[in-house]
């Protein structure tokens, strides 16, 4: 396995890309933020996603109501642990330059990934170790919640089970 240096500098340009793509797109534009008094009132809220088996074996977060395009999804915390990411599928990167990791409350950890096709998106705020995810498009009720890891090309927990090409 690469050193951090290594992976760091191997993929330097993926967050980047990660943003121009969110520059282009204005995608976060559309996406209408929780409040501070909203967070005070609750920490999380997942009642618009429940959690079932799917058809890949385990468990696989889906819409409980129908969700428009730009809405919000659900809200929840993030906790830091002292573990190798690399390893573990269940942990999300939380940090910019890919040396932290953590586990989110709620359903969000059950979220399938898709790379081409997602139909929601993590807003990450490291700083307050908390996230909010958004729909990318209209989603009945039903439809599997699917995101793309930020992480998915060069985790190595990830990349081991991409296609080779």
């Amino acid at each position: 396995m690469p050193n951090s240096a290594a992976i760091v500098q191997q993929d330097a340009g993926a967050i980047q890309e990660d943003k121009a793509v969110e520059a282009k797109t204005g995608v976060q534009a559309l996406f209408q933020k929780t409040t501070p008094e909203q967070r005070a009132l609750k920490s999380m809220d997942c009642s618009k996603v429940l959690v079932k088996p799917d058809i890949y074996g385990g468990d696989g977060a889906f819409a409980a109501v129908d969700i428009k395009k730009g809405e919000l999804v659900e809200y929840g915390l993030m906790r830091r642990l002292p573990l190798d990411g690399h390893q573990s599928t269940y942990v999300f990167t939380w940090s910019d330059d890919r040396t932290v990791w953590a586990t989110a409350g709620g359903c969000a950890m059950f979220y399938n990934t898709h790379p081409t096709t997602p139909n929601t998106e993590m807003i990450r705020y490291f700083d307050e170790d908390r996230f909010e995810i958004f729909a990318l498009e209209d989603i009945k009720a039903g439809d599997e919640l699917l995101h793309t890891y930020r992480s998915l090309r060069w985790r190595q927990c990830f990349v081991e089970s991409l296609p080779q090409q």
